[in-house]
């Protein structure tokens, strides 16, 4: 089983892949040469070709890079909100956050939240506004810390 830390919820950020950047930008200035190359040479049809290649092969890279960054800004938020009810789960219970480790990255009904060396299920009403902690025990000891 897989326990986060409160530094790893803060400190998590969705990842921009600059490779996908770069590929881009030399999509733009080759697709920027090849447009003026055709524009210089009307006849020669090849360069026109290679404008309408690079030009779809951008378009599907941003369709690419956009559907990335939605999924990044989602995951965002999700951690986020556990690490807010990592802070306010350590308040109620006077521990440090530091003390605290989830089971899950994201707020989940039944998530095992590790308080010192006690195991608690956490049960969440509907609206993820109220939280009750019920002891637990783990079935299997061997667990990774994800820092």
């Amino acid at each position: 089983m897989q326990f986060f830390e409160y530094s790893y919820l803060v400190n998590q950020s969705h990842s921009n892949s600059y490779l996908k950047y770069l590929v881009i930008l030399f999509l733009l200035f080759f697709l920027a040469f090849v447009t003026i190359k055709y524009a210089h040479n009307r006849i020669n049809t090849k360069y026109r070709d290679l404008g309408l290649i690079f030009f779809l092969l951008l378009i599907f890279i941003i369709g690419l890079q956009f559907t990335n960054y939605t999924q990044g800004q989602s995951n965002l938020s999700q951690f986020s909100q556990t690490a807010k009810f990592v802070e306010k789960l350590s308040k109620d219970q006077n521990v440090s956050t530091n003390d605290i480790v989830v089971s899950s990255s994201s707020l989940a009904d039944e998530m095992v939240v590790k308080i010192k060396n006690k195991y608690y299920l956490v049960n969440f009403n509907s609206d993820y506004s109220a939280y009750q902690l019920t002891s637990a025990k783990l079935m299997n000891s061997k667990t990774q810390l994800i820092k």
